[in-house]
């Protein structure tokens, strides 16, 4: 896979950040006009599960209202003066395979919720996500409700804190492992678009590189 559109955007007044990945198998070129209709697209969504997605502009909140509209609306729903090329792909629940993970670094050895029971400090993809079982093929009101079920557990937004670097170059291989345990090990994806759901703050306030 190669990376053929990155793009990093600001929605709702600066309160959520998003960063989009796009990644597609290499094709001739007139094949691209077929994939909307003929292919099938994973989308993955990443949330960032740290505490200060609570706090400022409280990025957590923003998202039951934001990501529906930017699965099924795509374009449309980043609003004007903002645009990617190529065009973000709409949602098909009934084709498409959409996976949702929670991403977050936490400090305490177990949680008293049942988001996680991993060893403090971890950065080991097993424990640095939190897989969240979807399921698969929900219109657009449904997925709102389970979005709006999974954002409201007491345990979430619990982590100290989260790495973009790590969220970026660890959630493929990760991914793949956690469809295989589910049964989608056969599925074939002609893309794979990477939704990152955060709230622009770097750990310990330093950029990505730096991190």
């Amino acid at each position: 896979m190669i990376i053929i559109s990155q793009k990093k955007l600001k929605v709702m007044k600066n309160v959520i950040s998003i960063i989009i990945l796009l990644m597609c198998i290499i094709l001739p070129h007139d094949a691209y006009s077929q994939l909307d209709s003929t292919e099938r697209t994973h989308f993955i969504v990443l949330i960032r599960d740290t505490g200060l997605m609570k706090k400022g502009h409280k990025a957590h909140d923003m998202i039951v209202p934001t990501l529906p509209k930017l699965l099924f609306q795509g374009n449309t729903a980043i609003g004007k003066g903002t645009s990617l090329s190529p065009p973000l792909p709409i949602y098909q629940p009934k084709r498409d395979h959409l996976s949702v993970m929670f991403a977050g670094i936490h400090s305490d050895k177990e949680s008293a919720s049942q988001c996680k029971t991993n060893p403090a400090l971890s950065v080991l993809p097993k424990h640095f996500f939190q897989w969240q079982e979807v399921t698969q093929g929900q219109n657009q009101k449904e997925l709102t409700q389970s979005l709006k079920k999974w954002m409201q557990l007491k345990c979430r937004a619990q982590a100290n804190v989260s790495s973009s670097v790590l969220t970026e170059t660890m959630s493929l291989p990760y991914v793949h492992s956690k469809l295989a345990q589910e049964g989608y090990q056969d599925l074939q994806f002609s893309r794979t678009i990477i939704i990152i759901l955060s709230n622009d703050a770097y750990y310990g306030g330093a950029p990505p590189n730096q991190e």
